[in-house]
């Protein structure tokens, strides 16, 4: 039989720093879903593809810098929070800038609720 596992030993202690770390990042992976949501909702394909290759370059330069300094598994979780936070910022600050030119001059990040375009203007006040 097999000795019994005390608490920390083992690949569950060792992996659980990075999933602590891991776990802090879903709000923001959420929130970056949303952004890159509504990026493909404007038809901003490139974009969407432009940001999905930056998190995937800058976590794998973070991981790179944490396993190269020597902060194990737990600087790797931190490394993908660190990429995910940065990227679902650039993400969320270009939606006003990449509206479409339907949603009649731009979307408010803040007038009506979050992403809302606000009520449709008249022909004539465009």
């Amino acid at each position: 039989p097999t000795p019994p596992k005390t608490p920390g030993t083992g690949a569950r202690g060792l992996a659980s720093p990075f999933f602590r770390a891991r776990a802090i990042a879903i709000p923001c992976i959420l929130l970056l879903r949303v952004a890159l949501g509504t990026l493909v909702g404007f038809r901003r394909q490139t974009v969407l593809t432009c940001l999905n290759v930056g998190s995937a370059l800058l976590e794998l330069g973070f991981v790179r810098y944490a396993l190269d300094n020597g902060y194990g598994l737990e600087g790797v979780g931190y490394s993908c929070v660190f990429a995910n936070v940065i990227v679902a910022v650039v993400g969320i600050c270009l939606i006003p800038f990449l509206a479409p030119p339907e949603a009649f001059g731009g979307v408010s990040l803040f007038r009506g609720g979050a992403f809302a375009a606000g009520p449709p203007r008249p022909p004539h006040a465009r």
